[in-house]
Order: C-alpha cells, then structure tokens, then sequence
C-alpha cells in the first residue's frame, strides 16, 4: 500500500540521487518550502526531479499541473503522485 511517508522518503531519496546531493533523506524535512532553493537548484534540476519521480511512479505530470505549487515541499509533490496513483 501506498503511503505518504514511504512516497515522501522515496522522493526524498530520489532527490539525493538525482540532483546529487551530499546529505541523507532523514536531513530533508518533507514539509518545508523552497526545498529547492534552499539547496541551489534551478528550474532544469526541477524538470530533471520530475521526471525520475514521473518513471518511478509510472505517471505523468499534466501540463497544467506544472506550477510552483507542485514542487513546493516534498509533501506536496508526494500527494500529488498519491493522488496521481489512486486516481
């Protein structure tokens, strides 16, 4: 069964591996703001996250899904591959 937390320390993970990051997923807190900006990462790295997340979870991001909401926290890119998958 899906959960958020495993969803949340997946993407977390998926984060680390893809962008490169240097910490461990118990470092990301799942509900903060800016998580990508606060480690320095850009609109590409974004896109780059997206799509490991798209292939990891076989779905795919709507077009008008694509706004800063959606990769606001971790948890809000969880629910959306929850929602994405329990659709």
């Amino acid at each position: 069964m899906i959960t958020m937390e495993s969803v949340e320390q997946e993407i977390k993970e998926i984060a680390i591996e893809v962008l490169g990051m240097e910490i461990t997923a118990d470092q990301i807190v799942a509900t903060e703001e800016g998580f990508l900006e606060k480690y320095g990462f850009n609109s590409v790295d974004a896109l780059e996250l997206l799509l490991h997340v798209e292939r990891n979870y076989d779905i795919e991001v709507a077009d008008e899904d694509l706004n800063a909401n959606l990769l606001k926290s971790i948890r809000s890119l969880a629910s959306y591959v929850i929602n994405q998958k329990t659709a």
